[in-house]
């Protein structure tokens, strides 16, 4: 389907016994879905279409729990933000630490690329989901994740409204009028998030984005190199240990990050190359030997080396934008009557 397309998907039009499997199928990229009780049977209804770059989309939803964790971030690769304009119902969250809790009215922001776990209850909201460059320009590089914008507030009455615009005009909009409205659309969400985040000076923020970016592109480069430390990019960026630090000051530190992504690229390694052997992989990613990157990689996602090469990896990965995305949810969803039908 092209994703330009309105995609509508609803459990209404499967069996109740398969309604909690086809759901969480077709959630599997955002997060692992599951009713409040083994007892209950989700029930939602979504209707999407892309607008240029981003996805907006119209949802009403049962109770339900949703997690993502750091092994299925490294799994599916979806990086981007979502921003959910709660019309009813109620959310209880946890984002990498920060507790958020969503009333009607309220706007939610989640950052896929960062684990969170949530309570909601039944209702409805309209979602836009949106690729990160233009949010992490307008903020500088800070992490928004877990930001709410409050119900009543100017710059929150804004973005509902022309979110709720997008979503109500979807069917209709010609795709030369929706590409027109791309990137205004996306800096005007970008801009009131941004407005939520405490205050830092413009040309400090612009700078701190810049030399965040080449940092983390450095320490992609660099992933199989032993040397690859703190001390390394003290060196290289000719600063102080304190001013590198200061730079990530959401991620408990550099050597953290320098970890994180060392065992997120292994992890796709153990998919994408099956031939090697996990020792291979520990010393391709700069592992002193496979018990230690065992152990690390235990400890961040909750399984082995060994269990997460069994586990199914995402197409996400080869298309993380959010036309992948899109194309998920449609592919999905033709896969399971596929199969259902034999």
């Amino acid at each position: 389907m092209p994703s330009s397309e309105m995609l509508t998907l609803t459990t209404e039009e499967i069996s109740i016994r398969d309604r909690n499997e086809f759901w969480a199928t077709l959630a599997a990229p955002f997060y692992r879905l599951t009713p409040p009780t083994k007892d209950d049977v989700v029930q939602a209804h979504l209707e999407s279409r892309m607008f240029g770059s981003f996805m907006v989309g119209r949802r009403r939803f049962s109770a339900r729990k949703c997690v993502r964790d750091r092994a299925m971030i490294a799994r599916n690769g979806l990086d981007g933000y979502q921003l959910d304009f709660f019309v009813k119902g109620a959310l209880i969250g946890d984002c990498d630490g920060t507790e958020i809790k969503l009333n009607p009215g309220d706007i939610g922001v989640w950052d896929y690329a960062q684990p969170h776990k949530d309570i909601q209850s039944a209702g409805a909201s309209v979602m836009i989901y949106m690729p990160r460059d233009q949010i992490d320009k307008a903020t500088g590089g800070r992490s928004a994740h877990g930001t709410v914008l409050r119900a009543g507030q100017s710059s929150t009455r804004i973005i509902t409204n022309l979110a709720f615009g997008f979503a109500d005009v979807m069917a209709d909009i010609p795709v030369k009028d929706a590409m027109m409205m791309d990137h205004a659309a996306i800096d005007l969400f970008a801009a009131a998030v941004a407005g939520r985040l405490p205050q830092a000076g413009t040309s400090d923020a612009t700078m701190h984005q810049t030399v965040r970016r080449q940092i983390v592109e450095f320490i992609d480069n660099h992933l199989g190199d032993t040397e690859l430390v703190p001390d390394m990019l003290v060196d290289h960026f000719r600063m102080s240990r304190a001013q590198l630090y200061r730079m990530f000051p959401n991620r408990n530190g550099i050597a953290q990050i320098i970890r994180e992504r060392r065992l997120a690229a292994a992890y796709r390694n153990l998919h994408q190359s099956r031939s090697d052997s996990i020792t291979t992989i520990a010393h391709k990613y700069g592992f002193s030997s496979s018990n230690q990157f065992l152990r690390a990689f235990r400890r961040l996602y909750g399984i082995t080396p060994t269990e997460a090469r069994r586990m199914p990896m995402s197409p996400l990965v080869a298309d993380p934008d959010v036309a992948g995305l899109s194309s998920h949810l449609a592919t999905a969803r033709q896969n399971w009557f596929s199969a259902k039908l034999g």
